[in-house]
């Protein structure tokens, strides 16, 4: 359970730009504000589903995450993590879960619809990376890489209206 939260808060922290040339800095992180349902699964395995909630303060963008007891998961879930920009080349997410389990993870600067995260450290030393294509206003998908080039986990965020 603690490999498989990890991979969906990295999911729900790395959405695009509003725009195909985004505006920089964090500007190009409103895209986020606001609440989002979303639905993930590790590959082979089925549907988690989850509500992210963001608010930009200042130059930070925070978000709390909410995964409700489902499935196999007898208890909820809970994450909470932020987002800034270096000033110069790349954006950093960290985050915190109700585990204990933490991490740290950035992004270059980008053109298109399409980010790339990179995790730099975690609290269990495994570290992946994962992409991210925004298909509208409303909509992105995240597909996630653990020790392997195969995908190991892909989640889809709507906004709630």
């Amino acid at each position: 359970m603690k490999q498989i939260l990890p991979v969906f808060v990295l999911a729900l922290l790395a959405a695009a730009p509003a725009a195909a040339q985004p505006a920089g800095g964090m500007s190009a992180m409103g895209y986020y504000v606001g609440t989002w349902s979303c639905v993930g699964a590790r590959a082979g395995e089925g549907p988690t589903n989850a509500t992210v909630t963001y608010a930009m303060s200042g130059d930070v963008l925070t978000g709390n995450l909410t995964v409700p007891a489902q499935g196999k998961m007898q208890t909820p879930y809970y994450a909470t993590f932020a987002t800034s920009y270096d000033g110069k080349t790349r954006y950093i997410q960290t985050f915190l879960d109700g585990l204990g389990s933490w991490g740290i993870s950035y992004a270059p600067t980008w053109t298109g619809n399409t980010e790339q995260w990179t995790d730099s450290s975690s609290s269990d030393g495994k570290l992946g990376h994962g992409n991210v294509v925004r298909t509208d206003n409303d909509h992105y998908t995240y597909t996630g890489y653990l020790d392997s080039p195969t995908p190991s986990f892909t989640t889809t965020c709507q906004r709630q209206h």
